[in-house]
């Protein structure tokens, strides 16, 4: 993208296990985030992506979700985290107070997985003064099926989306508890997976779509694949 001139950013959650002192970092911004009842501090810092020119990554520090022993699975009980839902709701509304109080705007906002699946449905289902926030397109990548976010029906109040947009809205219900990639299925203006073959096989059974196949053919003229290996022209 970058070889391209495509101006691009990538946020992400700053988790303990990046060794951040071997990068010149910069401040970014911080400010308040509520998730529920809850408020928490988001510190964004940024450098530049290794071995490019001009890619800024950009990491959403907090204590409370992300300084831990683990990504997505607790060391000591090698188990997922309780909080979940609450960490990634957490990361989703950062990145966009960030955008909102940033000038820097993308046309296009790309989700990748359960984490930022909410993120398509943040963009149209949010009244935001900044126009280039309302045109925003969404793109969201799927690398596996098998993970896609089921969490209890109750952490949609923690969301921050209107009550008008999840309730009695089918989208949010998946057998009685919310599916996160379900909701990016539904909201995304285009959907992508890690290959063309993987883009029909989850289309094409229980097997492979794990529960979601018909979502995915409901959408299939959005769907699209793009191979995930070895660029053999380098």
């Amino acid at each position: 993208l970058e070889n391209l001139d495509v101006e691009t950013k990538i946020i992400t959650p700053g988790y303990a296990t990046i060794p951040f002192k071997d990068y010149v970092i910069k401040d970014v911004d911080s400010f308040q985030v509520s998730v529920g009842k809850k408020t928490f501090t988001a510190e964004l810092i940024s450098t530049i992506l290794p071995e490019s020119e001009s890619v800024e990554v950009i990491f959403v520090r907090n204590e409370e979700y992300f300084d831990r022993d683990g990504i997505y699975v607790d060391s000591k009980t090698g188990e997922g985290f309780p909080d979940e839902a609450e960490r990634f709701i957490f990361f989703m509304r950062a990145i966009l107070r960030w955008m909102e109080r940033s000038e820097w705007k993308p046309d296009i906002l790309h989700s990748n997985d359960h984490h930022t699946a909410l993120l398509p449905a943040y963009l149209r289902e949010i009244e935001f003064d900044s126009t280039e926030m309302a045109d925003m397109k969404s793109i969201f990548t799927i690398h596996n099926m098998g993970y896609q976010g089921i969490h209890a029906q109750s952490v949609l109040a923690k969301t921050g989306l209107p009550e008008k947009a999840y309730a009695g809205n089918d989208v949010f219900d998946f057998h009685g508890d919310v599916n996160f990639m379900k909701v990016a299925l539904r909201y995304a203006d285009k959907i992508n997976t890690v290959s063309p073959t993987y883009a029909k096989e989850i289309m094409s059974s229980e097997e492979y779509g794990f529960g979601l196949q018909d979502e995915i053919k409901k959408r299939a003229k959005d769907v699209s694949g793009i191979l995930n290996g070895v660029d053999y022209s380098e």
